[in-house]
């Protein structure tokens, strides 16, 4: 997931943070339960597709897990039309769903242990490059061991208190942490938790390259239009 780096500078700069700046992650089952999900997805590609940097595919977990002949059967039927916006397609925690459907990289989750994260060089190797592997980390220092492990992104959360119960124990990073992760990181930073059109300037100024949306997109009444307040708040912030 790269992105263009100004030159003598952390920060990634402003034209092509103004290009895609939204990071999808579909909720987990509801839309998909109510057989909304792929037109949901379909409509936010092809209306404000230039604006998403990535749909991360999260259906198997959750409180009502797909099955993997579902995932990938969402998997592929988005691939195109991602595909043809020049939007990533990136699945949760399953290398094999994600070889399988032909997405662009695989989220491994948080996966520190007791010797670091997960080396994603024999990863990258195996795959000639072509697979990309982004963490989710929540601290300066799971950021930085993340990072020197290889990491094509870093998915940081929460950045605001969140209800969302794979977070409601961790405490928020703020804009601030997000700023203090960016000084130390140069690859790709992704905000998420507890983000919504109104906040979301305060974490790309902090030095994020985009903001990651489940509820405030896959849980509200009208998804485009989710959307579109995001693309509005853009505009108003640069």
């Amino acid at each position: 997931m790269q992105q263009r780096h100004c030159q003598g500078s952390a920060h990634v700069c402003p034209p092509e943070v103004s290009t895609r700046f939204l990071y999808l992650i579909t909720d987990g089952g509801p839309l998909r339960m109510g057989g909304r999900l792929h037109s949901v997805l379909g409509n936010i590609i092809s209306a404000y597709g230039n604006h998403i940097l990535a749909v991360q595919i999260r259906e198997q977990v959750g409180d009502i897990p797909a099955t993997d002949e579902d995932v990938l059967g969402l998997g592929r039927s988005i691939r195109s039309c991602l595909k043809d916006q020049g939007v990533k397609l990136i699945v949760s925690r399953r290398l094999d769903l994600a070889l399988a459907m032909g997405a662009d990289a695989v989220h491994l989750g948080s996966n520190l242990t007791s010797s670091g994260y997960f080396d994603t060089s024999a990863l990258h190797a195996a795959h000639q490059g072509k697979l990309e592997a982004g963490v989710s980390v929540h601290s300066l220092d799971e950021a930085i061991v993340a990072n020197r492990a290889g990491a094509d992104y870093l998915l940081l959360s929460p950045v605001f208190p969140t209800i969302s119960k794979s977070m409601d124990r961790r405490l928020a990073l703020s804009p601030t942490g997000v700023s203090a992760i960016r000084q130390q990181v140069k690859g790709p930073l992704i905000g998420l938790g507890g983000i919504d059109s109104e906040n979301f300037s305060e974490v790309m100024s902090a030095g994020a390259d985009a903001v990651a949306v489940i509820g405030s997109v896959f849980c509200a009444s009208d998804p485009l239009a989710a959307i579109a307040s995001f693309v509005e708040a853009r505009k108003r912030w640069r």
